[in-house]
């Protein structure tokens, strides 16, 4: 199965009604700045661990194809969210909601971008691991969230 949007891509959508609601004025609370400045190294880390533990197993991080999928990854950040990297995604949508004072409109699209992902990505990428690791996957899947 190959999927249409990229999830970076979506996270882009999501995130511009934030921009534009916003009118690119940022927050003048500090206590906004710091909770997005921890939103967004969370959610970096996040990404660059998961993106590491790719490259560790020598698998792709590319969730547009499928097959190049070589290795199930349960190690390292993979042992408390199968899906490490959305996840890093949604956070980052948040962190522009408080960055913007957008706190509704970026809880709402984060909301979207999580619905949106968990439909079209996220079970797509299950069935297939299903498919390609069988007992492995299911018994991973039983013992980690999706997101957190």
């Amino acid at each position: 199965m190959q999927i249409k949007v990229p999830p970076p891509i979506v996270m882009v959508l999501c995130a511009s009604p934030i921009l534009i609601a916003s009118m690119f004025e940022l927050s003048p609370n500090e206590v906004d700045w710091v909770i997005a400045g921890c939103l967004m190294i969370t959610s970096l880390y996040i990404a660059v661990r998961a993106t590491l533990e790719f490259k560790r197993h020598r698998t792709t991080v590319n969730p547009i194809r499928f097959e190049n999928v070589t290795t199930l990854v349960i190690g390292g950040i993979f042992q408390y969210s199968r899906n490490p990297m959305y996840l890093s995604l949604l956070l980052f949508i948040l962190a522009l909601g408080v960055l913007f004072s957008a706190y509704w409109i970026g809880t709402l699209m984060a909301g979207v971008f999580g619905l949106y992902t968990t439909q079209f990505q996220i079970k797509p990428e299950e069935l297939y691991l299903r498919e390609k690791y069988g007992r492995a996957y299911d018994v991973y899947s039983q013992s980690v969230r999706r997101w957190i």
